[in-house]
């Protein structure tokens, strides 16, 4: 690797270009994997178990991380994630011939030539996904990441909330075909212009790293450390209640409480904007007290939202009022747990051999994640009659299947408290924190005085 540090302007210019880079990411993410894609296989004519393979598609290509750990290593992640990036990129190109496969083949087509291209997209992503937190950790000081993780989402759920009420006004009305491939094409022209600011970010290096016979063993060396299996359980298990849920919640407004598709994207952008507004409070408490119990505020937080959504029905009432009220309450929470997992992922993954942790990581999160979708779309569809009454309050089975997340919530949660707290401060945080002792320190030495005279 190379051995030159990085000088704080250079440091500096770095994580302006990694924001803007953040920035037209996230706006083509959005378009291209988030939930105007759910739409739009909706508006094609993708079933329910459709959409689960579609969402899972995303946490299964990442599979191939353990095969591209000695990439990382021997080319770096920065060059890494251009050559994954960029091939993303040409790939999505590809959805503009689900319009072509629906006029020759249907439905059912269109379906398939949608499902194709974007495994190929998240197969392509997934080359490059392992070099993120490599970049991250080189360019970003441990004392800075919760301050600066904090605006990094910011910028994205901005980004989020522009696309989102760009295409709600667009699609207001009767949305066609012809109107979800003008949003797709914007959404592939700025994934191709975030890669100009990933390109200007410098070159971290990379860590040179044998194939010998001792490979194997170096890789699955993290699988070993007590400390890591624990908070791969967490991870792991957050991570695909995460997953399961975000696509179906979609589907459940524009289906069960009869919104538009304009309207849900209106209400998904609430929750976005609750983000926005509170993520600088997120990253400087967490920076202050921890990840932890960040952590857990906002895992309760997002277990109280799902809880809420069973409440939800069709009405003025609630259009207006309750669902963007619960959206709001989802974003905020879902904010702090965004800022806090990744700091408190960052202080478990080592600069050395950091490709394996990440390749683990990233592995089994995708591998639990698309099983976890899948499940969720065959339970939907097996729960498609279903009407169970707890008193006054009936539940459809998409009111079952967030009411079950909530309380699955519950697990990461207790396994989070048996994890140690991440090792990154911020100066402030050590400073209260040395202060705090040196008092309680001088206290005890007063009170034993005051003992011994009396």
């Amino acid at each position: 690797m190379d051995d030159r540090p990085l000088t704080e302007e250079a440091r500096e210019a770095a994580k302006l270009d990694l924001l803007r880079f953040t920035a037209l990411n996230a706006l083509s993410f959005e378009v291209l994997a988030g939930q105007i894609l759910i739409l739009f296989a909706r508006q094609v004519g993708a079933s329910l178990a459709d959409i689960g393979l579609l969402a899972a598609l995303l946490p299964f290509a990442s599979i191939i991380q353990l095969g591209v750990a000695p990439l990382v290593n021997r080319f770096g992640p920065r060059a890494l994630m251009l050559a994954g990036w960029g091939a993303r990129t040409a790939v999505a190109a590809g959805l503009f011939l689900v319009p072509m496969a629906a006029r020759t083949g249907g439905s059912a087509a269109a379906t398939q030539v949608l499902l194709v291209v974007m495994a190929g997209f998240y197969l392509c992503r997934a080359i490059g996904m392992s070099s993120w937190l490599p970049i991250i950790q080189e360019i970003v000081l441990p004392q800075d990441r919760g301050v600066y993780l904090s605006r990094q989402e910011w910028m994205r759920q901005v980004s989020i909330v522009l696309i989102a009420v760009l295409t709600a006004l667009y699609l207001i009305g009767t949305p066609s075909l012809a109107r979800f491939m003008h949003v797709i094409a914007l959404g592939v022209i700025a994934a191709a212009a975030s890669l100009y600011f990933l390109w200007r970010v410098p070159d971290v290096g990379s860590l040179a790293e044998p194939l010998d016979r001792d490979y194997l063993r170096r890789a699955l060396a993290p699988l070993r450390e007590p400390v890591f299996q624990r908070y791969l359980w967490f991870s792991v298990a957050l991570r695909a209640i995460l997953s399961a849920f975000g696509p179906f919640l979609v589907v459940f407004m524009r289906e069960t409480l009869h919104l538009s598709t304009s309207a849900v994207i209106a209400i998904t952008t609430v929750g976005s904007l609750g983000a926005i507004a509170t993520l600088g409070w997120w990253g400087q408490w967490t920076d202050r007290v921890g990840s932890k119990p960040a952590l857990a505020v906002s895992m309760g937080g997002l277990a109280a939202s799902l809880g809420l959504w069973t409440l939800a029905r069709p009405g003025a009432e609630w259009v207006w009022l309750g669902i963007p009220a619960i959206s709001l309450m989802q974003g905020i929470f879902t904010g702090g747990l965004t800022v806090s997992m990744s700091k408190f992922e960052l202080g478990f993954i080592p600069t050395r051999g950091r490709a394996h942790y990440v390749a683990i990581n990233v592995t089994l999160i995708g591998l639990s994640s698309a099983a976890a979708t899948l499940a969720a779309g065959s339970l939907l569809q097996a729960l498609a009659r279903a009407d169970v009454r707890l008193g006054w309050l009936t539940l459809d089975r998409y009111r079952i299947f967030f009411l079950l997340c909530g309380l699955l919530l519950a697990i990461p949660i207790v396994i989070r408290g048996t994890l140690p707290e991440e090792r990154a401060r911020s100066l402030r945080s050590v400073l209260r924190r040395g202060l705090l002792r040196r008092a309680q320190r001088v206290r005890r030495r007063l009170l034993r005085k005051t003992a011994n005279v009396e």
